[in-house]
């Protein structure tokens, strides 16, 4: 995803990061200690790749949508 190390990206964000909040500093600096914070950790990490302009969006799903129509029509020729 990225070159930085794990911990790298945390002191780059605190260093560049005009505003961070105490929560925010704790967190990057000792790390998640639960479930919730590292649901938190994961949306500060997307925010400083954004902010790095180093974020991808997922690309969109393929599109899988056809009828029942067609399936059976598919699967009756196929195998029928």
């Amino acid at each position: 995803m990225h070159d930085f190390h794990d911990t790298e990206w945390r002191k780059d964000y605190l260093n560049t990061k005009r505003r961070v909040s105490k929560r925010e500093r704790d967190l990057l600096e000792n790390g998640p200690k639960s479930f919730m914070q590292s649901l938190l950790l994961g949306v500060i990490h997307q925010r400083y790749l954004k902010m790095k302009g180093l974020w991808k969006p997922t690309p969109p799903p393929p599109d899988v949508s056809s009828n029942l129509k067609d399936s059976l029509q598919k699967w009756e020729k196929d195998y029928g």
